[in-house]
């Protein structure tokens, strides 16, 4: 009598890296990433509870930190439209209307600074772009991989800071209301979109050219 040499398969379990890859979730990846651009106090030494040009150095870093992945969601999603989502050629004037917002709050944050030490303010406004270009590989990167990632980041970047503008109207500048109620417009604008695909056609563009100017 022949032995039965057929067992019983043992249950597969796949490793933990894989189920963390399956259960990824891009809203939150973006607000731990939303957290680290705003959740932060860098140069305020107190609560905030109405408007102080003391506190223009750390408006204008966020600021200047979270332009950088709306202007990369620009060009993904320009790329997007000649390739596997041409719907999301409707997603550019936000974002170009958002990038605009963003660069005016920053140049109205360095002209307060300036009031204070025009000498210094310039060496700011010098560091600020050389973070922005020092970030923006990152960023494109991020966003050709996962726009899901940075809309979820700016969603949460956006309602961080529109709390913080509302901790600074008080005797503020007209500007800081208006730019409270775009960033608020702007939040909502985010949090629609991020479960939007990855159009990998695009990325693979983004990565050709990436590598290209590399060269």
């Amino acid at each position: 009598m022949r032995r039965n040499h057929f067992h019983k398969a043992p249950k597969l379990v796949p490793p933990q890296w894989a189920t963390n890859m399956l259960s990824f979730n891009p809203t939150r990846a973006g607000d731990f990433l939303g957290d680290m651009l705003a959740g932060h106090n860098a140069f305020i030494q107190d609560i905030p509870k109405k408007f102080d040009a003391a506190h223009a150095k750390h408006f204008a870093v966020v600021e200047s930190a979270s332009l950088v992945p709306v202007f990369a969601l620009s060009i993904v999603h320009y790329f997007s439209a000649f390739t596997q989502f041409s719907d999301r050629a409707q997603l550019l004037p936000k974002l170009q209307q958002e990038s605009a917002e963003k660069t005016s709050s920053i140049i109205f944050w360095l002209d307060v600074f300036a009031k204070q030490n025009a000498p210094a303010s310039l060496a700011w406004r010098v560091g600020l772009l050389t973070m922005q270009v020092a970030t923006f590989p990152f960023w494109l990167l991020v966003a050709s991989a996962s726009p899901a990632i940075v809309h979820s980041t700016m969603s949460r970047v956006d309602h961080i800071m529109s709390s913080k503008y509302e901790c600074v109207e008080k005797n503020a500048p007209e500007f800081i209301g208006r730019h409270a109620r775009l960033t608020r417009s702007s939040e909502e604008f985010h949090k629609a979109r991020t479960h939007l695909p990855t159009d990998f056609a695009a990325a693979a563009v983004l990565l050709l050219l990436i590598w290209y100017l590399t060269l």
